[in-house]
């Protein structure tokens, strides 16, 4: 069995508020009917808690699964790459728009530093020599992003305006990530 995870990250939640955050961004998806108010034990593959469609969900959605015993709203609080469950091949420098092989940067140094919340994590473009935060380099095809807050809706493929509106009560820049288990 297998879990189509569509996440919405918050980008600029800090380890120490994002659990206010996601209090508020839960809320707002109660009282839009998106989500029941009280999570569902276990329900997701990684034995998150899930809080169930509302009412108002399909209004939301692209796509629910039909049985909705596999979908949810699961949130995760805590320093987090996230990630598609796959590699992309190139990165693209947030500077001059250079895209490299994965394997012609040490890109993955950059991330290991990002997820320790070292100081440095910026990796240097080979093009144009400027350096940046891996948080602010795009992975082309499969792009992945840093937080310490997501909302990952499980077996529900979200309208684009969900995800914007998300971002709009929470007062942050969000990215959505598509992630397949």
């Amino acid at each position: 069995m297998s879990d189509n995870i569509c996440w919405v990250v918050d980008l600029e939640a800090t380890n120490e508020d994002a659990s206010a955050w996601a209090q508020k961004g839960l809320q707002w998806l109660v009282q839009q009917g998106l989500a029941e108010s009280i999570p569902d034990s276990g329900g997701a593959l990684s034995g998150a808690d899930l809080y169930r469609p509302g009412p108002k969900a399909a209004a939301w959605s692209k796509y629910i699964a039909d049985d909705l015993q596999l979908c949810g709203v699961e949130v995760t609080v805590e320093r987090t790459v996230f990630h598609t469950g796959s590699n992309s091949d190139q990165i693209r420098c947030p500077h001059c728009g250079a895209n490299h092989e994965l394997d012609a940067v040490p890109w993955s140094e950059a991330v290991e530093r990002w997820h320790s919340d070292e100081a440095d994590d910026t990796l240097a473009c080979p093009t144009c020599a400027h350096s940046a935060s891996i948080v602010d380099w795009t992975f082309l095809e499969f792009d992945w992003a840093f937080g310490n807050l997501g909302f990952g809706f499980n077996n529900w493929m979200i309208d684009a305006r969900l995800a914007t509106e998300l971002g709009n009560v929470l007062g942050h820049r969000t990215k959505v990530v598509y992630e397949h288990i």
